[in-house]
């Protein structure tokens, strides 16, 4: 596939994942006890950890993860969600097709069995959810 297109259609996944993300936000927020329940507060935490560590490596900056106990409601997560949209958002309009291929350290993968590139993290993250 050629890169621009690669480009462009991670962008539409990532919209969609945005849109996915919200509709799943509004749902949970509609039932009570739903966004207190345990179970669904560490999915949340791990599913958006996970996308904004990868956004973080993808931007040459990679950090530890928050802690689910590191926010003090779910309000606070859907806020580091929205933060992660609107910063995803900057990263995607500057990053170049031909850097989909570069390749990426990323640090929770130990032993990566080959060179691992952008466009594949960009990938498993829209799959990810």
């Amino acid at each position: 596939m050629m890169l621009a297109a690669m480009h462009e259609q991670l962008r539409d996944l990532f919209a969609h994942q945005e849109w996915a993300d919200s509709v799943h936000w509004r749902s949970l927020a509609g039932h009570p006890g739903a966004m207190e329940d345990d179970a669904v507060r560490k999915r949340l935490h791990h599913l958006h950890s996970v996308q904004r560590s990868f956004l973080d490596v993808w931007k040459g900056s990679p950090k530890k993860p928050p802690l689910l106990t590191d926010f003090a409601s779910m309000e606070a997560l859907r806020t580091y969600v929205r933060d992660y949209y609107r910063d995803l958002a900057g990263y995607l309009a500057s990053v170049a097709p031909a850097q989909l291929e570069e390749t990426l350290r990323v640090p929770w993968f130990a032993d990566p069995q080959r060179p691992v590139r952008r466009f594949e993290t960009m990938q498993q993250v829209v799959m990810h959810s």
